[in-house]
């Protein structure tokens, strides 16, 4: 078992409560307040992430709009660290800002010009970046959750199909570029699998299916079959998302506002267990941190007995 350093396997103690599968991965959002972490910080961090078991770190972007972004300095040092660590370090594209105003106008002109501005701010990264031949590089991660609604008719298909044709132009890695998606509560007539299969026809992409468990539950496996089973009939390398969160509901649909706890371990048992079967290459968090590393009791809870199936005594983090 991959279980990192400082990661002690019982050798007495019988196991009962073992995972149907573990994490291999997980998710890291960089906020502003985060540029100033000192780097033994940020070291403890990741090197908390190995001593749960992940093998791969999802940075979701390097830059969020113009509020602020993660210099060279910090970049390089965040790959030192992973590599370190022993983490592979999946690296996120800059994150335009106003993507959930510009879903919403009507003028797809407007939809057009923001991903412009996402292509050229993608293309300068992607072109000849250093990143790529650092020894931690393990791809590269589009920074957008694509779900049906919103990419249901042709004309926005091909906006966004354009966009990542683009990019995977200018990515010289040879590993495909990675993006989320995730299945939206809104009314469509149309699915996942409808929009990907079209999309994967165009440009090869490893998508990252969000299993929505978070906040709508398990029944959204269900709802997430057909783009597992299409997935596997395409011979397709792609990752099952483990929300590891609850959100506390705020009555907006529009993206902007994001409250959570974190999951009980009953529930992420549950999760891993039907991530199994789908067919996912890897099963990547969202996220190790803060929902199992933060020192709420509910992360105490859920890492301490994570920790435990993972067979791991003296766990101290």
């Amino acid at each position: 078992m991959a279980g990192g350093a400082g990661l002690a396997l019982a050798a007495s103690a019988p196991r009962t409560d073992r995972l149907p599968r573990r994490l291999d991965g997980s998710f890291l959002q960089v906020w502003k307040d985060d540029l100033t972490l000192p780097r033994p910080r940020w070291a403890e961090r990741l090197r908390q992430m190995k001593v749960l078991g992940c093998q791969t770190l999802v940075l979701q972007w390097t830059a969020l709009g113009t509020a602020y972004a993660m210099s060279d300095p910090l970049l390089d040092a965040l790959m030192d660290l992973a590599l370190a660590a022993g983490l592979g370090v999946r690296v996120g594209l800059p994150h335009q800002e106003g993507y959930w105003p510009m879903l919403a106008a009507p003028d797809l002109a407007v939809r057009a010009g923001y991903f412009v501005r996402a292509t050229d701010a993608g293309t300068r990264i992607l072109q000849g970046s250093r990143l790529s031949a650092h020894p931690a590089f393990s791809g590269w991660y589009v920074p957008y959750e694509i779900e049906q609604v919103n990419w249901a008719d042709a004309e926005r298909r091909g906006i966004l199909a354009r966009y990542l044709a683009a990019l995977a132009k200018a990515n010289d890695s040879g590993i495909p570029l990675a993006i989320s998606t995730f299945r939206s509560a809104l009314p469509d007539v149309k699915t996942l699998a409808d929009l990907w299969g079209a999309i994967l026809d165009e440009v090869p992409v490893r998508l990252m299916v969000q299993d929505g468990v978070g906040i709508f539950g398990m029944g959204n496996y269900r709802h997430l079959a057909p783009l597992f089973a299409l997935l596997r009939a395409r011979g397709s390398d792609f990752d099952t998302v483990v929300e590891l969160f609850t959100e506390i509901p705020s009555g907006k649909t529009d993206g902007t506002t994001f409250s959570a706890v974190p999951a009980t371990m009953v529930r992420l048992r549950a999760q891993l267990a039907a991530a199994a079967d789908t067919g996912a290459q890897s099963l990547i968090g969202f996220a190790v941190h803060p929902y199992m590393t933060d020192a709420s009791p509910a992360a105490t809870q859920l890492r301490a007995a994570y920790a435990r199936a993972l067979g791991n005594t003296g766990f101290g983090i």
